[in-house]
């Protein structure tokens, strides 16, 4: 089996579990029934189960959750996320019906991925707990191509940095379990990070506890390489230049999909347009993980082929017409389409990035990456605050300078919160609390002194019980860490072109190669355990337990065919990390699967603690 039919068959797998279980579960419903879902459900359950599948278990009409209809069928089965809001909502429709006086509705509530505490208990707080069948729905990682794979939660992975909330870990152990149930156990397991240890050590311990893992002979080994996002925030609050990468931070891709104004101006509902970029887009399918200003040139070219081909149907006879048209004319027309759409897409980019500094802003990022010119990039990021370029580019900047230059002065910090505030809305101090708390934001003097600080922590101290999370290691020493991975591809030749790259930092324009990636490819040059258990030693990484005893045995660890390279992120990876490790991948000759709690980028991800999530 080749290495592109062994992760095609890891994601059929997959996706065939999952579409199982939700087709179990809605027969287990009499008859015909109506579908609810969830805001943040509608796009995932479309990746894994189309409507005409749904159907035929007894579907008849599939509602979102934010429209509420006159009249439904009488039984009423809402699928949603394990969060208060999903629940308030459903308690919003079930009221509603009572006031129409429309009776004899059996409901139903399916979790996804399970019930939680807090869930049940606002229920029983309405009186409305015994008036639901409630069921779980452990939706796992899902497919989005045959080497990448989300849980898509995004929101709670700020609970578990912030409150100290496990449930997020939790899941990510579940789906893990599922998917060894699924493949056997992992052959060699390594952790980098407090949340990636907690997560192999429960899988550990639930694996012992089911006691459904067993060893089997198998046609290849799958090595497990968790990997915590805090020991890389860089990856994250860089600008992302690689052609997905630079959709996602521009137009935010969601489950593959998204909406843009084609003039590159605020979203206005009347003007956007809509593009599914995993549904039959054979282009963005070969460009993807193109350094962003080659693929108009990649897209150029498709065009002179595309006008080739219409110039060629003007000079054939009449039976090779009749055969164009019956053949092929659907397809150049699909083609026409598409390359219409990415065209539109990089206009809109273009257009959004001139309104926001971004060539002035990329060689600020390449400065602070260096450590130099310290003064000019805060100069900068004032300067950008005051002419309130967007929040989040300018959080992001503050962030990364805190990294880069081993935080920021009590003066310098204060000051830019003034500015901030005062441009942005004075909400956002808390937002300065919950940056610090995490430890992507501090003081250079290790002191924490807030303007108003009186005030951001009463806040904290009435929405935060005694969360755990502090300023890691490896943000400390990052500029030790830097020279001694040798992160920064610019230094190392003259000459750095991100249009053919040679290494993994292209998709940064060659300011930066993603942490992961250079431990990674220090990694494979590993040829026996001995040498795995120096690397972990020398990166301080911890090399997990065996599940089984005599995992290892009969191992060739040298032979690239019967290996697969898996690497969960948790806390959730970037598209420029995705299309660095696709490219490693083919330098190598090793499959590497990228499994992660979420696909983010630095605007999602920073939006979690400047918006009000917390109840």
């Amino acid at each position: 089996m080749d290495r592109d039919n062994k992760s095609h068959s890891i994601s059929s797998t997959i996706k065939n579990f999952s579409l199982n279980m939700l087709l179990s579960l809605l027969k287990k419903i009499d008859g015909s029934k109506d579908i609810v879902l969830g805001s943040n459900l509608v796009s995932l359950i479309d990746l894994i189960c189309s409507y005409s599948l749904m159907k035929e278990v007894g579907v008849e009409k599939i509602y979102k959750i934010d429209n509420i209809p006159t009249a439904t069928n009488k039984k009423l089965c809402f699928i949603i996320q394990s969060n208060l809001n999903d629940v308030k909502q459903v308690c919003n429709w079930f009221n509603i019906f009572l006031s129409k006086e429309i009776q004899d509705i059996q409901y139903w509530i399916i979790f996804v991925p399970k019930r939680t505490f807090d869930c049940e208990k606002y229920l029983e707080k309405e009186g409305l707990y015994s008036c639901f069948n409630i069921w779980e729905y452990p939706l796992g990682f899902i497919p989005f191509d045959d080497d990448l794979y989300s849980l898509e939660q995004k929101n709670l992975y700020h609970d578990y940095l912030l409150l100290g909330d496990y449930q997020f870990l939790n899941n990510v152990v579940q789906a893990m379990h599922h998917f060894q149930r699924l493949f056997g156990p992992m052959n060699l397991v390594i952790t980098k990070g407090r949340a990636s240890e907690f997560i192999c050590n429960s899988l550990q311990k639930l694996n012992a506890f089911s006691g459904i893992i067993e060893d089997s002979p198998r046609d290849c080994f799958i090595d497990l390489f968790v990997f915590d996002r805090e020991e890389d925030y860089v990856a994250l609050l860089l600008s992302q230049l690689n052609y997905s990468g630079i959709i996602d931070e521009t137009f935010e891709i969601n489950c593959g999909k998204i909406s843009f104004n084609p003039d590159g101006c605020n979203q206005q509902q009347d003007n956007l347009i809509k593009h599914n970029l995993l549904k039959n887009d054979q282009i963005f399918a070969d460009v993807q993980d193109k350094f962003f200003s080659s693929v108009c040139s990649t897209l150029k070219e498709k065009g002179q082929k595309l006008r080739q081909k219409s110039y060629e149907r003007q000079t054939i006879n009449l039976s090779e017409m009749k055969n164009f048209l019956r053949k092929e004319i659907s397809n150049l027309q699909s083609e026409h389409k598409l390359l219409f759409s990415h065209l539109t897409i990089c206009e809109a980019i273009m257009e959004t990035k001139k309104m926001t500094k971004f060539s002035d802003q990329l060689r600020i990022e390449q400065s602070m990456i260096e450590g130099i010119e310290s003064r000019t990039a805060m100069n900068f990021i004032e300067d950008g605050i005051i002419k309130l370029l967007p929040e989040t580019q300018m959080l992001r900047l503050i962030c990364l300078y805190s990294i880069c230059y081993s935080g920021i002065s009590n003066k310098e910090l204060n000051n830019l919160i003034r500015l901030y505030t005062q441009s942005y809305g004075h909400h956002h101090i808390t937002t300065f609390y919950y940056l610090k708390k995490i430890g992507i934001l501090y003081e250079s003097t290790n002191q924490f002194n807030l303007i108003a600080s009186s005030t951001a922590q009463k806040l904290a101290a009435t929405s935060l019980p005694s969360a755990s999370s502090s300023t890691s290691e490896t943000i400390k020493k990052f500029r030790q860490i830097v020279k001694k991975s040798n992160l920064i591809p610019l230094l190392e030749t003259e000459q750095y072109n991100p249009r053919m790259p040679t290494d993994c930092g292209y998709v940064y324009g060659g300011s930066y190669c993603p942490y992961v990636c250079k431990l990674m490819q220090n990694f494979f040059d590993t040829n026996n355990l001995s040498q795995i258990e120096d690397w972990c030693k020398q990166n301080h990484c911890k090399l997990q337990p065996n599940l089984l005893p005599n995992q290892h045995v009969g191992r060739d660890w040298q032979t690239k065919s019967k290996r697969i390279q898996m690497i969960l992120f948790t806390g959730g990876v970037t598209y420029a990390e995705i299309s660095a490790l696709r490219f490693l991948s083919k330098q190598i000759s090793i499959p590497i699967v990228i499994m992660a709690s979420s696909i983010i980028n630095g605007n999602t991800f920073l939006r979690l603690f400047s918006e009000k999530l917390f109840y």
